[in-house]
């Protein structure tokens, strides 16, 4: 009886400590994604990679969590998804390419050309043009237009006969007129 209550002192001696730096841990982790969803609040909302640069190193991993948590409101995951564009790693161009399944919605599918093109066209070209390149095929023009876009603005030597091949194919003058203005504005955000 004597040994088990040595044990259990020392048991509570020595994982107190240890408890107590796990639920301040937690706290701390707790405290940087609620600063992390604030910066997704607000009726007058806007992209300002300063306010998301300031956020701690790991933001990012919040930012991923909302997006997948459907508990969140539509509006605050579509938020965390084009913030992603402030931490251009890997996990976040994975996360972009991957976000471009057919299974998306179309509009849905354009924000994230848009982000995937404004974070990773001139670091990482080739990875961007393969994601790029057979949406341009797409039925919704949602989804071709940012896509062209981001293609003509990179300019690689790669993608022009597509890019040829899909100029010709828009039926749309809407379309084509917005082509045409596209080149500066694609990668100047």
């Amino acid at each position: 009886m004597r040994r088990l209550a040595c044990l259990a002192m020392f048991c509570t001696l020595t994982m107190t400590p240890i408890m107590g730096a796990l639920t301040a841990t937690a706290a701390e982790h707790s405290s940087e994604h609620d600063k992390v969803v604030a910066t997704l609040q607000g009726y007058e909302w806007r992209l300002d990679l300063a306010v998301l640069r300031a956020l701690p190193a790991g933001a990012w991993r919040d930012l991923l969590a909302v997006v997948d948590d459907s508990t969140q409101a539509g509006f605050v995951r579509e938020r965390a998804a084009a913030s992603l564009v402030a931490f251009p790693n890997d996990e976040v161009l994975a996360f972009y390419v991957q976000s471009l399944s057919a299974a998306q919605q179309g509009l849905h599918r354009g924000r994230q050309v848009e982000s995937l093109c404004m974070g990773f066209a001139s670091q990482r070209p080739l990875v961007v043009e393969r994601a790029l390149l057979p949406l341009l095929d797409e039925t919704e023009a949602q989804l071709r237009l940012p896509a062209a876009r981001c293609l003509q603005a990179m300019d690689l030597p790669s993608s022009q006969a597509a890019l040829t091949r899909y100029r010709g194919q828009v039926a749309n003058t809407w379309e084509a007129r917005a082509l045409g203005h596209a080149s500066a504005q694609a990668l100047s955000l």
